[in-house]
């Protein structure tokens, strides 16, 4: 699951939400590759496992999301679709919130096709980058 990655040869773990909320402390200040569904609201940004956690508020499905402010102005374009984040992961102490069992702090984000339909027919995909 985890591999070292590029010329700085990070670590980077590509992993299941499931995997990060199940053992959190695994991969407490990893860098991680993780799909979900990205909600951002204020003060409530969050990395679903599916689309109906979100609309049915099972927050235990999900763990927080944050991103650097260049991140903000594109917000629009990734909002409420699912994603593959990149990141580092923080794990939260036993006993924070029973709800909250992590984040990641997102250092790329790439909106994925929604549908069949929509893979079938993609040429690019929309990206953010904190890296220039």
């Amino acid at each position: 699951r985890c591999a070292f990655n590029g010329p700085d040869d990070n670590l980077l773990c590509t992993v299941s939400l499931v995997e990060l909320i199940a053992r959190p402390e695994v991969y407490d200040g990893r860098l991680v590759k993780v799909v979900g569904w990205l909600h951002l609201e204020f003060e409530g940004d969050a990395l679903y496992l599916h689309r109906e956690d979100h609309e049915r508020a099972i927050p235990m499905n999900a763990l927080r999301f944050s991103a650097p402010e260049s991140f903000r102005s594109r917000s629009d374009e990734f909002n409420d679709s699912y994603c593959l984040v990149m990141g580092v992961f923080t794990a939260y102490p036993a006993g924070f919130s029973p709800l909250e069992r992590g984040g990641v702090d997102a250092a790329y984000v790439m909106r994925l096709p929604q549908s069949i339909e929509e893979w079938q027919g993609v040429t690019t995909f929309t990206e953010w980058s904190a890296s220039p």
